[in-house]
């Protein structure tokens, strides 16, 4: 069950506040808003459970997420060089997947430029290499590599970088193994009202209109 708290200040109709929800609505709201918001649903799926990844490792908040869902729905375009790929001026829920596509197709490395935000692209890797069983490495201009395998995350300090290479990387000890919560997690109230209006966007109306064109039960449905 969500709980809520809100918490009220003195102002004119101010009020924010947190909420504990399970990863099941977690992975569900996020799923339904960013198929709300023109996402394909292969992708929204995927980044429903990155988005718990990342929530349950402490390793973003709700509100990068919806501010990545936000994001211009365009098509890609990665620069080749050699056995090499770059996707300049990379959004996260664009570029991140077909860069995650183009390294486990046999790219040598693939890098993101100028990322908006590098940790939803960890969740997403985080994603794949639990389906592949892959150890994806992210790599910045300097010499430190964090790796994420369907174990969990290398280095602990690691910041995930704006200009992120990505590579297939031997495995590695895990200093961190996915955490496990069983109690849900807390989000900002506002950043989940913000999914909630977007997921009403896949609703139809309540009206015969809808209903005839297949929406809901039929007339004659007593299940």
């Amino acid at each position: 069950m969500t709980s809520l708290k809100r918490t009220l200040t003195p102002g004119p109709s101010r009020c924010w506040g947190e909420m504990r929800a399970t990863l099941n609505e977690v992975k569900g709201a996020v799923t339904k808003a960013a198929v709300g918001l023109g996402w394909p649903f292969g992708l929204a799926e995927d980044i429903g459970r990155a988005s718990v990844w990342l929530l349950e490792q402490g390793r973003c908040t709700l509100a990068e997420v919806v501010s990545a869902l936000e994001q211009d729905k365009g098509l890609p375009y990665p620069i080749r060089n050699d056995a090499s790929w770059v996707f300049e001026g990379a959004l996260s829920l664009r570029d991140g997947p077909a860069a995650l596509d183009l390294l486990l197709a046999g790219a040598q490395s693939v890098t993101l430029q100028a990322l908006d935000f590098p940790n939803v692209v960890a969740g997403l890797a985080a994603v794949r290499a639990r389906d592949t069983g892959h150890t994806i490495g992210l790599q910045g201009d300097g010499d430190a590599c964090g790796r994420v395998s369907s174990l969990g995350f290398s280095l602990p300090q690691f910041e995930v970088p704006t200009n992120l290479r990505l590579c297939l990387a031997q495995e590695a000890s895990v200093e961190i193994p996915n955490q496990i919560v069983r109690d849900g997690v807390v989000v900002d109230l506002e950043d989940w009202q913000r999914l909630q209006r977007y997921a009403a966007q896949t609703y139809v109306p309540n009206d015969d209109r809808s209903r005839s064109s297949g929406a809901g039960a039929g007339s004659i449905d007593n299940e």
